[in-house]
């Protein structure tokens, strides 16, 4: 009881020691070292979390490994995610598929791209507000060219509605998301996704929509075939995938993220459920 009423006392004088210790102007300097003190870190987890997925990728796809910078011919068509994981793909990373059968696999691709261009971590801890810039413009182009060349991969697949509006004019807005497996009754979960559902959007027309508004509303499951528009977006604000940043948008490296599109060609109900 005693040492809990002194404490109690000496906190106080802490406390007014540091404010009349440090001005509000040092106090302001402090918190701006520590925010960037913590960017820092963030941006050499992230790079070491690539580094090691990497390592764990080539590990899973030996012997035939190989540097990434020498890649490895590779077929113009990415394997099917039935027979293999998009995870476990062993890619070159300076081409594009010309199919694609899972949205984690477009992910994967452009971060193994992205590092291909730029290296896992293309600034230092020392880089100066100019080295930023100028690196933010080479990343803003690429970014560009990268969604011209993904244009043409056809993307087939399966997707559950999480949104959709309709508008006065009849088209549909829509949002969807690769389903998660759930588990039957006595089977366990096999897999636990570490990174957020990635979020795909689309618009059909009126009669797109209105042939599947069951599903829409219902959020049912649909097939869709189509053609990718991925959008790299250049984040001024996000030099690493931290709890500071936006989660809702899949990571490719420092200063891009991606939200991914589709030119819906084709769009049916896989099968009228509900989640």
């Amino acid at each position: 009881m005693f040492s809990a009423q002194v404490s109690l006392l000496i906190l106080p004088l802490l406390f007014g020691a540091v404010a009349h210790g440090q001005s509000e102007a040092d106090l302001r300097k402090e918190n701006d070292r520590l925010k960037e003190r913590v960017l820092e870190c963030e941006t050499e987890i992230a790079a070491l979390l690539r580094r090691i997925q990497l390592l764990e990728e080539s590990a899973r796809t030996a012997p035939s490994t190989r540097p990434l910078a020498e890649p490895a011919p590779a077929p113009s068509t990415v394997p099917t995610s039935e027979s293999t994981p998009s995870a476990q793909l062993d890619i070159d990373p300076t081409l594009i598929p010309e199919e694609s059968s899972d949205p984690d696999e477009i992910i994967h691709y452009e971060r193994l791209r992205y590092i291909h261009v730029f290296g896992g971590n293309p600034l230092s801890k020392g880089s100066s507000s100019t080295d930023i810039t100028r690196f933010q413009q080479q990343l803003d182009g690429w970014t560009v060219s990268e969604a011209r060349l993904w244009r043409k991969t056809t993307a087939r697949w399966t997707l559950r509605v999480t949104r959709s509006v309709r508008a006065r004019d009849g088209h549909w807005t829509v949002e969807a998301a690769q389903p998660i497996p759930v588990p039957t009754k006595g089977e366990k979960q096999l897999t636990t996704r570490v990174e957020p559902v990635i979020p795909i959007q689309f618009t059909l027309k009126p009669r797109q929509g209105d042939s599947i508004r069951d599903a829409l509303e219902g959020n049912g499951l649909v097939s869709v075939e189509g053609f990718v528009r991925l959008n790299l977006r250049m984040d001024e604000e996000r030099p690493s995938a931290g709890a500071f940043s936006h989660q809702s948008r899949p990571f490719i490296g420092p200063y891009c993220d991606a939200v991914i599109g589709l030119d819906v060609q084709t769009i049916t109900i896989t099968r009228k459920d509900s989640p």
